[in-house]
């Protein structure tokens, strides 16, 4: 059945047969692709004769498949994995002779006949990118057409859930539309070419045709050869060709553009010795780098170089040759910085206009320099998505996969360019998205970037995925006088939120969704996703989000959790692209659990109480400004932002004239004069209702002095300090307790169980745990060899039962190595 174009369709009822598992020595080589696993049941798989077809499922044990728009995932649990064929078998009814395109999305490796001939063999793949990644032209006889497929799973070491199969029949002008978008810069099969070496070039639907045209340019856009397909050889892999290079390419950044029709594929090059590039940075960052004359830009080069070493780290020599992830990475930081070394000026010094990708700031929280990722079109006042991170994200921003992830990378910064938006990706510390840390760092990072770029503060979305969309919506309704809106692909979230502890309450962004009246709202999920259930994403959007002002719910028949059509991608810039932050809304709807996440629009309450829900209701309505609050002491209206009509409305507070401070351009509407605000920072005690203690002793005054320089006022300068001699066995049950020290040094450390590796050199330890006073409290200990280096952020609003980090010293920070949790119930604290 066709889509509603007549354009592509799926392949239906399919009959799939079990695993045919092989061993290593057939792995070698890959002979397993070529071994007839079929002749237990008596067929040879490269001539399956018709009446053979159509007895399979007497033959073999066979699974038929009905699906609207099949999708397999074949290994559904990351400890089934093994290496294995499968055979699929499929029908194809033709009312003509006709040519068609296969459109496949196959494992790593791929087989496939059609009518009992052999048509196709696909390239060893690394990892699945696209919906579709084969474009195979087939002859299809009028009547019934006999289509065969084998895939195999052999390298154990990628994460196999992720291997699925899908199909699809289309015409010519769709796979050629289709191929262009989703190839559009990742055609070329290497990055980095060697000098005297060809690059082989994927061109699918479009390899056969002689009169495309090309060009090979520079970075400066000099263009360096001009011509058309008929000039790169055919390649043996079906669909590639390849290309040579000339002399005058040689050592350079390049860019190939190949035209296909009305749109053009492009795609960033290095022909030469990388070595070579690499030595040069080195030289410059080494004598040229005080030069620069510019401490931003000292940083962001630094830091872009670092990142390139990094990449290239992971070794050039010996690597798959199907691979180009890293391979691409390592283009696109390369290319930034050679552009930047041709902007220096005589005697070293930089263009202070020069902008990196990666950019740095120092954060207020602990002068450390954190960074984010901007893409950045040309124009003034330019909307912004602001792409979050899943909350196992744990490497520094300028070193993880958030950021190496090329195929995502460059489709974003493309459908940017088109729709005419900055994208920046983050870098958030703490619990993402549901702690002051988190929060802290994503306001800080966008205020940064509204200091050195031109963003529409008004036109600001958040985006999340996955297990990232609960932290996409918890700074979206956090914070609505910062987001205008935020999207949400494959949300995982329950709609659910009852039987929740108070504790829970505070961390679940559904809680506080209402927040969100205000502003823009969008879902996107796949009716096949096998993470976010079609039947749940429903309703939780149309419990949470149907009666917003603007939202909308999109489900894609095709796709899954992991890997969606670029056409699919569009909908979100086409969805915000006229939306903005509503700042004078007749009403508006806000609770909080902290006095960090006060403010909506034209109305700021400040909480009573800290550990219960503050909340506020208010709207304009009959010449009057009506408010309904809940546990909250004094309500801040800004006038200019409210309707100007309604400026001068009278306010009437819980059904009753309010008592009104005038101050300046804000009303301040009192309640009880007798109550005063608990808390005046977001502490952990905030979080969890009750104290902490800083346990010390004399080795460690070092190490408490640095928990408050360096942990600063978000979270511990409220902690209570006590000498471990000081510590009643009555403290010891009724508090969370800190234990910072060297285990050799620290009694109270000896106590507890032994960490890995007591007092090893540049590491730092951190466990947590219950309280073994008492298991309803938690116990955190910090094993260090050094109590005066800055510690890294650590977040306790959500931790419990046991947690394992090891970090280790490098430069000026230290980096996180690994994760250990254990244990299935967090101690739940006192409320």
């Amino acid at each position: 059945m066709a889509d509603q174009n007549g354009d592509v369709s799926p392949i239906r009822n399919w009959v799939i047969s079990g695993d045919f598992p092989f061993d290593s020595a057939q792995a070698s080589g890959n002979a397993f692709m070529h071994h007839n696993f079929l002749e237990q049941a008596g067929l040879e798989e490269n001539g399956i004769t018709p009446q053979q077809f159509d007895d399979l499922e007497s033959l073999l044990p066979l699974t038929r498949d009905t699906s609207r728009v099949p999708y397999f995932n074949f290994i559904s649990n990351q400890k089934d994995k093994k290496m294995a064929v499968k055979y699929l078998f499929a029908t194809i009814e033709a009312p003509r002779d006709t040519t068609v395109y296969l459109l496949m999305y196959a494992a790593q490796y791929l087989k496939v006949w059609m009518n009992g001939q052999h048509i196709y063999t696909g390239i060893e793949r690394q990892r699945q990118r696209k919906l579709y990644e084969e474009y195979i032209p087939v002859q299809l006889r009028k009547g019934s057409n006999r289509l065969q497929v084998k895939i195999g799973v052999k390298d154990l070491h990628s994460s196999l859930t992720h291997w699925e199969f899908s199909a699809a029949m289309a015409t010519e002008a769709y796979a050629r539309k289709n191929f262009s978008i989703e190839y559009h810069s990742d055609f070329v099969q290497r990055s980095i070419i060697d000098s005297g070496r060809f690059a082989r070039i994927y061109l699918g639907p479009y390899s056969q045709d002689a009169s495309v045209p090309y060009q090979l340019k520079d970075r400066k856009g000099r263009m360096l050869q001009t011509g058309n397909l008929s000039r790169m050889q055919p390649d043996s892999l079906n669909g590639y060709r390849r290309f040579i290079f000339p002399e005058t390419a040689l050592e350079q950044f390049l860019v190939l553009e190949v035209v296909t029709g009305k749109d053009t594929l492009r795609q960033d090059l290095f022909y030469g010795r990388f070595a070579n590039f690499m030595q040069q940075l080195q030289n410059l960052r080494s004598d040229g780098l005080a030069k620069f004359g510019d401490v931003q830009l000292e940083r962001d080069f630094a830091a872009t170089h670092e990142r390139l070493q990094r990449l290239v780290g992971y070794g050039l020599a010996g690597e798959n040759p199907y691979v180009s992830f890293w391979d691409k990475s390592r283009i696109s930081v390369g290319g930034e910085l050679a552009d930047f070394c041709q902007s220096l000026r005589p005697g070293g010094r930089a263009d202070t206009k020069f902008r990196f990708g990666l950019n740095s700031f120092p954060s207020s929280l602990d002068s450390t320099i954190q960074y984010y990722y901007l893409h950045m079109p040309v124009g003034e006042k330019v909307p912004l998505l602001i792409m979050l991170p899943f909350p196992n994200e744990n490497t520094p921003l300028e070193f993880s996969w958030w950021i190496s992830n090329l195929d995502e990378l460059n489709k974003t910064k493309w459908l940017a360019d088109l729709y005419g938006f900055a994208v920046m990706w983050v870098d958030l510390r703490g619990a993402t998205g549901t702690h002051a840390i988190s929060s802290a760092d994503l306001a800080e990072t966008f205020s940064a970037a509204s200091r050195r770029f031109s963003i529409d503060p008004d036109r600001v979305f958040v985006v999340g995925s996955s297990a990232g969309c609960a932290t996409a919506l918890m700074h979206a309704a956090r914070r609505p006088d910062i987001f205008a809106g935020c999207a949400l692909f494959g949300p995982t979230m329950s709609a659910d939120t009852g039987g929740l502890t108070s504790l829970e309450q505070r961390m679940h962004p559904l809680v506080v969704s209402p927040n969100l009246h205000n502003a823009h709202v969008f879902v996107q999920s796949s009716e096949k996703d096998e993470k976010a259930p079609a039947a749940q994403v429903r309703q939780f959007y149309d419990l949470h989000f149907s009666r917003f002002r603007t939202s909308a719910l999109v489900m894609t028949p095709e796709g899954s959790h992991y890997v969606s059509t670029t056409e699919r991608a569009h909908d979100v810039f086409r969805f915000f692209a006229d939306k903005k932050r509503v700042t004078s809304p007749d009403t508006i709807r806000f609770t909080t659990f902290s006095h960090l996440y006060t403010g909506s629009a034209w109305l700021r309450i400040q909480p009573a109480t800290c550990g219960a829900a503050a909340s506020v209701d208010a709207h304009i309505a009959r010449d009057s400004i009506f408010i309904e609050t809940r546990n909250v002491w004094q309500v801040a209206i800004r006038l200019s932002d409210l309707p100007s009509a309604a400026r001068r409305f009278p306010i009437l507070l819980n059904h009753q004239p309010a008592r009104i401070v005038h101050s300046k351009d804000t009303a301040v509407v009192l309640l009880d004069a007798g109550v005063a605000s608990a808390h005046n920072a977001h502490t952990i005690s905030e979080v969890y209702s009750d104290a902490f203690i800083i346990v010390g002793n004399d080795e460690n005054g070092a190490l408490a002095d640095s928990l408050v320089r360096h942990w600063q006022n978000r979270s511990w300068t409220n902690c209570r300090h006590i000498h471990e001699r000081d510590l009643s066995p009555e403290m010891l049950k009724t508090h969370h307790l800190i234990v910072p020290g060297t285990y050799s040094g620290h009694s109270g450390l000896k106590k507890i169980p032994r960490p890995e590796n007591p007092d090893r050199k540049n590491t730092l330890e951190i466990t947590v745990s219950p309280n073994p006073y008492n298991p309803a409290k938690l116990l955190l200990t910090v094993f260090t060899d050094d109590m005066a280096r800055p510690l890294p952020f650590r977040d306790l609003s959500l931790e419990g039962g046991y947690c394992y980090l090891d970090y280790e010293w490098a430069g000026q920070q230290y980096f996180h190595r690994r994760r250990v949790v254990a244990g299935t119930a967090a101690p739940r604290p006192a409320n």
